[in-house]
């Protein structure tokens, strides 16, 4: 994998993780109401803190492409944990496949940058 394309990757986890974050933050001040009514607020913020900061690790490691191994390492266990939980939820019948399978894209995507670094 070239480093442009691995650098295009961490962009999207970036973007993605610092968007869902603020997302996530917003609701605490009335965003969404719908949505924060059947969730409990402070988990849903720490959440949004916790997608924040996955977002800077992977900008970070956009940025340090050469020093990335351990934020990468990092990344796919935090990947590989939220996989785990959703199929788990799958198996007992509290959600559908498709949100077990969806998981592991992250974590695909994590996986496929540190293969590309050996």
């Amino acid at each position: 994998m070239s480093p442009t394309l691995q650098r295009a990757l961490l962009a999207l986890y970036a973007i993605g993780g610092i968007a869902l974050g603020l997302v996530a933050l917003a609701m605490m001040f009335g965003a969404f109401p719908s949505i924060a009514a059947k969730l409990p607020g402070h988990l849903v913020q720490e959440l949004g803190a916790a997608a924040i900061m996955i977002g800077v690790m992977a900008a970070w490691a956009m940025r340090h492409l050469d020093r990335a191994g351990p934020i990468l390492g990092f990344l796919a266990v935090f990947f590989a944990l939220m996989a785990a939980i959703h199929v788990v939820e799958w198996l007992r019948g509290e959600l559908p496949w498709t949100s077990a399978a969806t998981n592991f894209v992250p974590l695909a995507g994590v996986a496929a940058l540190l293969l590309a670094r050996r």
